[in-house]
């Protein structure tokens, strides 16, 4: 479950690992589905009437009163209109007609084919509390001026000029770090395809 502005998303993954979005609301009487995050379900079951849902949306039944089969077609979890993946990472558009996500990334797909990207392994979370805006943060990483002034060693090998903003046909930014410089770390060249 995630929240999204003022709306609620349910997450799922059916039985042939395809991803699902899904707004947190029962077609009933528009309770929310699922109050928490868990994995392992083989269902969906609203706590209001028990109105059981599967992990595809579908309406699988409404006790203690029968559904009709053709009026279960119409009654399952309305879909987030954008559903997508890039890189491991979901992505939603609510949009009534989302553009598809290949048109925002334009060429970066094609950038980023030689690193197996989709294949990634989640190795763990870590959340920081920031007492200020967080656009500092996002600035600080890519100002790449203050290296000589706060890490001197770090400018030993990488240095203010070899960095530099990428733009390139799609609605993203990047920035290329040349020549790599090998420090004895993850990002030597060595661990690179």
């Amino acid at each position: 479950v995630i929240e999204v502005g003022t709306n609620s998303i349910i997450l799922t993954c059916d039985k042939s690992g395809k991803i699902h979005a899904f707004y947190n609301v029962c077609r009933h009487r528009g309770a929310k589905v699922c109050s928490t995050d868990q994995t392992g379900c083989k269902q969906l079951v609203c706590p209001y009437h028990w109105w059981a849902y599967r992990l595809d949306g579908s309406l699988k039944s409404t006790p203690p009163a029968a559904t009709p089969q053709e009026r279960k077609s119409e009654l399952g979890l309305q879909r987030v209109p954008g559903l997508d993946t890039f890189a491991g990472v979901v992505f939603l558009n609510q949009s009534e007609n989302p553009t598809p996500l290949k048109e925002y990334l334009g060429d970066l797909t094609d950038k980023l084919q030689r690193y197996d990207l989709d294949n990634l392994e989640f190795s763990g979370k870590k959340e920081y509390k920031i007492g200020g805006d967080w656009k500092l943060i996002a600035e600080n990483f890519v100002d790449f001026y203050h290296i000589n002034a706060v890490h001197p060693e770090l400018s030993r090998f990488s240095r203010v000029d070899d960095h530099q903003p990428f733009q390139g046909k799609g609605q993203y930014v990047g920035f290329v770090t040349n020549p790599l410089t090998n420090s004895g770390g993850p990002g030597d060249l060595h661990n690179f395809n």
